[in-house]
C-alpha cells in the first residue's frame, strides 16, 4: 500500500490540553514498529512532549485517508501470519482479563470493546452482553460473526444503551484526537462502571524515556499518542472518574526473558552515557505497558 501527502495531516496544538509549547523528544522515520511490514511508509515525524500537561504526541499522524489504508487489511497483514505471536497474544488476553474481573460484577454485565480487532479479548467475556467497535473493515465483519460490531470512528456513533465496562485494549494510542474517545466512553458508561485502559504503551516508562525512537512502542505516525498514567489520571479525574488500580505487566507475561532483558537495557545505558545512539529495539520491561482501571463516580 503507497500512502500519499494527503494522507496525513499535521498535529500544532497538543491533542489533550490545546497547549502549543512543547518540547522536542525525538524524530522517528516511518512507524516506529513492525505494524509497516509490506507496506510502502517513508515518513519521518518529530515527536513533542507538551509542557502543560506532559501528553506526548506526533506532528504528524495518519489522516481520514491515510487510516482508512492502513486498517482495511490489518488483521490478515498482523495479526494472522505469526502463530507464536497470536500464542502469546492469547495468553494476554487471560492475563488482562484476570485482573480486570476481580472489579466486575458477575450479572447482567455489559461490556464494550473499543478498537476490537476480531473480538479475541472479548471472547473472554464469558456470560456479558458483547460488543465492539473497530475501524478496520477486515477485522469488524470478523467479529460480527461472534459479536455486533459498529465499525467506525467511536465518537461518532450512537449507542443504543449504555455500558457497565468499557475498554480500550492496545488502541487508544492510535486514535486521532483522543479526548472526544475519553469523553464519549464517559457518556456511554453507567454511573459506577469501569473504563478498562490496558496494552497500553506508558510514554513515561523507563525504556520509553531511554529508547526513545527506539522503543517498541514508540509514538510515531500511527501510534500518535503517548499516554502515561499522570496524564491519564488528570483528565479522568475531570470528567470524575477514580483510578481504581493500576498494573504494569512484565515478569507475568510470555514476552519476559529477565535476564536478556536486562542486558540490553544495560547496553542501552551504557550507549547513553558514552554519547553514542541506540540502535535496536528495547525488549520487554518493567514499565513498558501499562493496565488502569478506572470507575465513573455516581
Amino acid at each position: 500500500m503507497k500512502y500519499l501527502d494527503n494522507d496525513f495531516k499535521k498535529i500544532i496544538f497538543c491533542p489533550m490540553c490545546n497547549e502549543d509549547k512543547t518540547d522536542f523528544l525525538y524524530e522517528i522515520s516511518t512507524g516506529g514498529s513492525d505494524d509497516f511490514e509490506g507496506e510502502e511508509f517513508q515518513r519521518t515525524v518529530k515527536v513533542l512532549k507538551c509542557k502543560k500537561c506532559g501528553f506526548v504526541f506526533s506532528n504528524e499522524i495518519l489522516s481520514e485517508s491515510g487510516n482508512s489504508k492502513f486498517w482495511k487489511n490489518y488483521s490478515s497483514r498482523c495479526h494472522e501470519n505469526n502463530e507464536e505471536a497470536i500464542r502469546k497474544r492469547n495468553d494476554m488476553y487471560r492475563i488482562e482479563y484476570e485482573f480486570i474481573s476481580q472489579f466486575l460484577a458477575k450479572e447482567s454485565l455489559r461490556v464494550l470493546d473499543v478498537g476490537c480487532g476480531e473480538g479475541g479479548f472479548l471472547d473472554c467475556f464469558v456470560g456479558a452482553k458483547r460488543q465492539g467497535v473497530e475501524l478496520g473493515e477486515e477485522a469488524a465483519l470478523k467479529a460480527s460473526s461472534k459479536y455486533k460490531v459498529y465499525q467506525g470512528e467511536f465518537p461518532a456513533i450512537d449507542f443504543e444503551e449504555k455500558f457497565d465496562l468499557v475498554i480500550f485494549r492496545g488502541s487508544l494510542q492510535y486514535f486521532d484526537e483522543p479526548k472526544k474517545y475519553l469523553v464519549k466512553a464517559n457518556e456511554i458508561l453507567n454511573n459506577g462502571g469501569l473504563l478498562y485502559i490496558t496494552s497500553t504503551p506508558n510514554a513515561e516508562g523507563f525504556c520509553a524515556k531511554l529508547f526513545k525512537e527506539y522503543f517498541s512502542f514508540a509514538v510515531c505516525a500511527v501510534a500518535g499518542n503517548g499516554f502515561s498514567p499522570y496524564v491519564l489520571t488528570n483528565f479522568l479525574q475531570e470528567l470524575n472518574f477514580e483510578l481504581c488500580a493500576e498494573k504494569y505487566f512484565y515478569e507475568s507475561t510470555p514476552y519476559c526473558n529477565i535476564q536478556e532483558d536486562v542486558k540490553k537495557v544495560t547496553m542501552a545505558i551504557e550507549k547513553r552515557e558514552r554519547g553514542e545512539k541506540i540502535e535496536f529495539r528495547s525488549p520487554a520491561f518493567w514499565g513498558n505497558m501499562m493496565s488502569l482501571v478506572y470507575r465513573k463516580k455516581s
